[in-house]
């Protein structure tokens, strides 16, 4: 028998023993220790699961008084949210009383007077100034009182708020309204303009639907107006604009809770008018009563809703904690209230299983399932530190005795992780079992070395025979690869010969194509310049001539004044203008030449900036009355004086002002100028910002151009007229005196021109 069969024979028998001594001394009373400790488990158990019901049944008497104070609050919640709508709308509806108050100014004073138009903006800009929620107010009357009042056809006023300004604390600012006129008769004899021809029935304040006032303020609204009436004839109307969004959003952002929120709808044809409390990606996220949709785009009557008739009766009565079913399929609390003046039903809405919820349900669900989890606790540690070790270990140890040949590895799985006991019988255990194996472990280990030695012997052995093949193949590409390359150095050597040979010529042809260039730069130097010197004598020669003509044409004015010829006054002031606009256009071509051949001087001088601007905004007052237009001076902080060539300075200022007018109609044109310092240098800032028609990206590309018209395209020269000099002066002009001039604008907005100018422009040019 071998030294290993011995071992195991050995090993197998001191195992038996084990085993005998664990049956006689531990299997019946470790048996009576694991039926008593199951029962009391049990036990436990059940008194668990009896205190969680007692628990749940108390929890369901304090739900049901939560859900009832729950319910009294959505109702006091709704309340407070219906009257606040409402009295929003009274507002509005003695905003209105008020303007026919005002306008009864009107009907006293025939024709009206500039005055009493001033009052009543005045009333109208403070009264629109203390009420956020209202947009605009505004009159408008029939043909007949517009002739007797304002001497027009049709008359419609409308001082509204500037909507870019909406989020910001200047909205309702009065300086920030604007008050514009339209006297055409197209409100009159537009049947679809409601706001106007829904006072005709009577004298009574009407409210109309939500609409896009596309022809007047750009503006989505609903209107409160009431008619003017004379002896039971209808003259015009007043009334008030409130922004949809206005109205909507502080209902639209409303959340309660997680599932709830408020909309309105209008219980007449059954439209949402506004959101309900979420946006689209909360509502798909999670519950809602509705599908979401935009304003004005879902109907309660209509479509699939299977909850039309419920919807019709609940939206036209106040109720209180009506049940509907959501599209997730969840029910929902309702509360609906009616709007006082308008046919609106607030509604409110919440999931029934959060308005129910309570933090005291939560208490008894914690503590329960935290009973349940500590019994369950208790019984997986009595199992895996007593009860499974103990099986593992009697069960190693029987197939230990099944089995003399088992190996050494899987007898020294046995667990360690069980009571004292389990863990000091497991250690005698490993302790005995060592001792028997020392021996053979030493042998195998001896042999396995051996084993070892040998093996690297012979992984040796075969690298080398390796390593020598390698070298070999190594040696003989490197012969290959020193033949190419000596080819590729013959090759390179004839080749660096012949790039010789064609560099020589092409310096060659490089010497002749500079002195080509130089040539052509000499000939455009001296075409640059006579037609400069061209452009300079002309414009001196027919500056004379026309000089001429603008005197003999006011000297022919005069004898025609005199003599009675009143018919040929009007020819001769064409004539006279005309000349004038041809002297100008002589006079910016003079201008043009005199930069381009670098004879344009500057006469500096100190003046002061104030003085300047209001003598330039005086000049072109005419031109700005002639468009409708308004002009706004803003003058921040003490602009002082500068040192620049002052004509110069106004005639840039004119040029963009004259633009700004030329491109607006019935709009401000400002003119703001402040001084900054940067870098150690004070500089003038002029802007020049105006509300016309824009420019587009391809018209800034060519705007500072010469003879460049933004309305060039148009036939006969465009709508607007102009040499297109103005700019290409003014940017010249800018930068002959140290500066420059920048364009801000979008097609439609109108444009912003910026003048940047620094303060002592002797200073700069001597730099």
């Amino acid at each position: 028998m071998s030294v290993q069969n011995r071992f195991w024979k050995q090993l197998w028998q001191q195992a038996a023993r084990i085993w005998n001594v664990l049956y006689t001394a531990l299997g019946l009373q470790r048996l009576h220790y694991l039926v008593n400790f199951y029962f009391v488990l049990t036990l436990l158990l059940l008194l668990a699961i009896g205190l969680a019901g007692i628990l749940w049944y108390i929890d369901g008497h304090y739900q049901q008084q939560q859900t009832q104070l729950a319910q009294q609050q959505l109702a006091a919640r709704a309340d407070a949210e219906i009257t606040r709508l409402n009295a929003q709308i009274e507002q509005a509806q003695g905003s209105v009383r008020r303007l026919r108050g005002y306008v009864s100014i009107f009907e006293q004073n025939q024709p009206v007077s500039q005055a009493d138009l001033a009052h009543l903006k005045d009333r109208m800009t403070q009264d629109l100034s203390l009420h956020p929620q209202q947009f605009s107010q505004y009159y408008a009357f029939e043909s007949q009182p517009a002739q007797s009042y304002f001497g027009e056809e049709a008359m419609l006023g409308v001082l509204y708020k500037n909507l870019r300004r909406v989020k910001t604390p200047n909205y309702n600012d009065p300086d920030s309204m604007r008050f514009k006129t339209w006297r055409d008769l197209h409100y009159l004899k537009n049947e679809r303009e409601i706001w106007y021809h829904i006072n005709k029935t009577n004298q009574e304040v009407h409210f109309t639907p939500v609409y896009f006032d596309k022809n007047y303020t750009q503006a989505e609204v609903f209107s409160i107006t009431q008619g003017i009436y004379n002896n039971k004839q209808f003259q015009g109307i007043v009334g008030v604009n409130i922004l949809s969004d206005s109205f909507f959003a502080p209902i639209e952002t409303q959340k309660i809770g997680e599932t709830g929120g408020f909309f309105l709808v209008d219980y007449t044809e059954g439209l949402q008018l506004s959101r309900n409390g979420f946006t689209e990606e909360e509502q798909y996220a999670q519950a809602s009563l509705l599908e979401p949709h935009n304003r004005m785009s879902y109907n309660l009557y209509r479509g699939n809703n299977k909850q039309v008739e419920q919807w019709k009766k609940l939206l036209v009565t106040t109720t209180n904690g009506a049940i509907l079913v959501g599209v997730d399929g969840q029910q929902y609390l309702v509360y609906t209230r009616l709007l006082e003046s308008q046919p609106w039903t607030l509604v409110l809405y919440q999931a029934l299983n959060e308005a129910q919820s309570s933090e005291q349900s939560s208490y008894i669900y914690f503590w329960s399932l935290t009973l349940l989890f500590l019994m369950l606790l208790v019984g997986w540690l009595l199992f895996y530190h007593f009860a499974k070790p103990l099986q593992q270990i009697l069960q190693a140890l029987h197939e230990l005795s099944r089995n003399p040949e088992l190996q050494l590895p899987d007898i020294l799985a046995i667990p360690g992780n069980g009571s004292y006991e389990l863990q000091k019988l497991n250690t005698q255990l490993l302790q005995v079992l060592n001792s028997q194996t020392h021996q053979l472990q030493r042998g195998i280990a001896e042999v396995l070395e051996y084993q070892q030695n040998l093996t690297e012997c012979e992984e040796r052995e075969t690298g080398l025979a390796t390593s020598l093949a390698e070298q070999t193949r190594r040696l003989n590409h490197a012969e290959l690869e020193n033949e190419k390359f000596k080819a590729f150095v013959r090759k390179a050597k004839a080749q660096l010969q012949q790039l010789k040979v064609q560099g020589q010529r092409f310096k060659a042809h490089a010497q002749k194509a500079e002195l080509d260039a130089q040539q052509a730069r000499m000939e455009a130097n001296h075409a640059g310049q006579a037609k400069a010197q061209f452009l300079a004598n002309m414009s001196h020669e027919l500056r004379t001539p026309m000089n001429a003509i603008i005197g003999y044409t006011e000297i022919l004015q005069e004898d025609a004044e005199d003599l009675g010829h009143f018919d040929f006054i009007p020819d001769l002031q064409k004539i006279h203008g005309a000349s004038y606009h041809l002297l100008d256009l002589i006079n910016n071509l003079f201008d043009l030449s005199r930069i381009e051949s670098s004879q344009m001087d500057l006469y500096l001088e100190n003046f002061d900036i104030t003085p300047m601007l209001q003598d330039v905004a005086n000049t072109v007052q005419p031109l700005i009355e002639k468009q409708d237009n308004i002009l706004k001076l803003e003058l921040q902080g003490a602009l002082g004086t500068m040192n620049a060539d002052m004509t110069k300075v106004r005639q840039n200022l004119l040029n963009l002002l004259s633009n700004a007018s030329k491109f607006s109609k019935q709009s401000i044109i400002t003119l703001f100028s402040t001084r900054q310092r940067r870098d150690g240098i004070d500089w003038i800032i002029f802007k020049v910002s105006d509300e016309g028609i824009g420019i587009s990206p391809e018209q800034m590309n060519k705007l500072f151009q010469a003879f460049t018209r933004m309305d060039e395209s148009a036939p006969s020269g465009g709508m607007f007229g102009g040499s297109g000099v103005g700019l290409a002066l003014t940017k010249q002009f800018c930068q002959i005196m140290g500066g420059d001039i920048a364009v801000e604008s979008e097609l439609g907005k109108g444009s912003i021109f910026t003048i940047t100018l620094p303060a002592d422009v002797s200073a700069m040019i001597h730099v």
